[in-house]
């Protein structure tokens, strides 16, 4: 085990743990193959640097299709959709967490938005993960079951990040979402074969690459944790996201 892995705090050790106790079918051998991919690449890093970041990118393209996959086994509508094999899929979803994340940051700041911005998380006597949500204005704190079981209303309507996702596409940042979704992909050709200058060489600045995409996978390893055990119960943020996600996939031509 490279030295990074034994390191790892009792957080995620125990999220593993979880994992490995009560997730089933192929969705956590992809999880266990990211972990693997991840590890290598903290142990290969100084012998094989490029070969390094290529399992670092594979191993967020493996969370990434456990996610797929577990909505699919689920059954959320239209996950049939999702194309999990595709890299412009596995590449975009940590992405797209992102718009999600800064969402809700830059919202838990107006007086009308019902949730702090610290949400926490903890793990249950099961192992499973749950969301802990503080509300402003009770000051109390509910844990939804499924964890994101919940939906966001405003004016009365089911809130599906419109307004993100327009600015998103409409905008030139939709320009610099296909280009960095582009860059991902065509970083693995460009580690793996020549070009007419020659091979690409790492040189310097590959720790805070392995770093990144530890910090991402551990991102994605989390949302799989907050779905996986629901099988039978749906989560309605789950839904309104999966159909923005795909939305704005949709336009994204590489």
């Amino acid at each position: 085990m490279s030295e990074k892995f034994e390191k790892l705090n009792d957080f995620e050790r125990e999220l593993f743990e979880g994992i490995k106790n009560n997730a089933k079918g192929r969705s956590k051998y992809c999880i266990y193959n990211a972990i693997h991919h991840l590890e290598m690449a903290f142990k290969i890093k100084e012998l094989d640097p490029e070969m390094a970041l290529i399992r670092a990118i594979t191993a967020e393209e493996e969370v990434a299709r456990a996610i797929f996959i577990i909505i699919k086994d689920h059954g959320y509508k239209n996950a049939n959709k999702i194309k999990d094999m595709e890299h412009k899929y596995k590449q975009s979803l940590s992405i797209f967490i992102g718009l999600i994340q800064n969402f809700f940051y830059n919202n838990s700041k107006k007086e009308i938005f019902p949730f702090e911005s610290n949400i926490s998380l903890r793990l249950d006597k099961e192992q499973f993960l749950q969301l802990k949500i503080k509300l402003k204005k009770i000051d109390k704190s509910f844990s939804p079951i499924p964890p994101l079981n919940f939906s966001l209303l405003v004016n009365d309507e089911d809130y599906c990040f419109k307004n993100e996702l327009d600015e998103l596409i409409f905008k030139s940042d939709f320009q610099d979402f296909q280009k960095l979704i582009k860059k991902e992909i065509n970083l693995r050709n460009e580690i793996l074969y020549a070009n007419d200058k020659g091979r690409t060489v790492i040189i310097n600045g590959l720790d805070v690459e392995l770093e990144k995409y530890y910090k991402v996978v551990f991102k994605l390893i989390i949302i799989y944790s907050l779905i996986y055990p629901y099988r039978k119960k749906k989560s309605f943020f789950i839904q309104n996201a999966l159909n923005s996600y795909l939305s704005v996939m949709m336009k994204v031509k590489l």
